[in-house]
């Protein structure tokens, strides 16, 4: 049982492997085991490795519980998967990865993979959840204080707006445009890329209200500014200064905690259900890095894995 200092159980719900196997199983299959080649539903469990196996009793094609999922290929128990998810579910500041690599009692390279996966699963499943309704649209800035190389990062902002309420928020960083010095002038090359935004984001349907454009002040939309400028505050308190690289990432995590909030959904379910549908990206993906062939020699001749 994982425990927090006052050996307090952490999570309620999922306090041994167990509990974490049957919860990913049951958010796989809600409906319950589906083969992944003939659609059969039944099949026999194997115990022979750490986690369960599954052979479909009709074309015996066996399935890991964790394939096809973001925890695909991890050495790393459910048990301490199930707590960095819990850590970013209920914590306002979510975590960083050197505190959730002394609470799992992993290592800071695998906790950072970790929390990525998750946010790679978050950014994934978010970003088909498109705003609805009336949408405003706005860009801002969001001000990276521990980091004087990248001190601000220009954010498109939009918010799906109920009774002049924020129902549900997405932003995305504008890559910085080469040779603009000036501020005043880049927001000639914004207005481009909120239509992008919009077409990736937002329903077509929907009604927009663009105040992405910096020279139409009268249409800026003041509370969707002040929901970055708090996730400013957040990110800059746990991360302690930022790049370009991850940010959307970061703030994706943010916008996660305050749209499950809205939509009345329970954050750790909904953080499970994304992780079971969304395929793993790897370390060499996350850092951009692409994987030279391996080159071997035999007797002589070179060959290329």
């Amino acid at each position: 049982m994982i425990t927090c200092g006052t050996d307090t159980p952490i999570m309620n719900l999922y306090q041994t492997e167990a509990d974490c196997v049957a919860a990913l199983y049951g958010a796989k299959w809600p409906e319950g085991f589906r083969c992944p080649r003939c659609g059969h539903p039944s099949a026999y469990t194997l115990q022979t490795r750490r986690l369960p196996l599954y052979e479909c009793t009709a074309c015996h094609r066996q399935t890991s519980l964790t394939a096809g999922t973001v925890m695909q290929g991890s050495r790393t128990p459910l048990l301490k998967w199930f707590l960095a998810i819990h850590s970013i579910c209920h914590s306002s500041a979510s975590i960083n990865a050197v505190k959730l690599a002394g609470l799992i009692k992993v290592t800071y390279k695998t906790a950072w993979l970790i929390l990525h996966k998750l946010r790679h699963a978050i950014t994934t499943a978010e970003s088909q959840l498109r705003l609805s309704n009336i949408v405003r649209v706005d860009c801002s800035r969001f001000y990276s204080l521990y980091n004087a190389k990248h001190q601000n990062h220009r954010i498109l902002l939009a918010a799906q707006i109920s009774a002049n309420h924020i129902v549900q928020f997405k932003s995305e960083p504008v890559p910085t445009a080469t040779g603009i010095q000036q501020p005043y002038l880049q927001a000639a090359y914004v207005q481009p890329d909120i239509k992008k935004f919009v077409q990736r984001y937002i329903d077509p349907s929907a009604t927009v209200i663009n105040g992405g454009h910096q020279l139409v002040y009268r249409l800026r939309y003041w509370p969707l500014r002040q929901v970055l400028k708090q996730a400013s505050f957040v990110i800059n308190n746990t991360y302690h200064g930022l790049g370009p690289k991850y940010l959307h990432a970061y703030l994706n995590e943010y916008a996660f905690r305050l749209n499950t909030v809205e939509r009345k959904e329970i954050p750790a379910p909904t953080l499970i259900s994304y992780c079971s549908r969304i395929s793993v990206i790897t370390y060499s993906q996350l850092i951009g890095r692409q994987r030279l062939p391996v080159r071997r020699v035999y007797a002589g001749v070179q060959a290329t894995a």
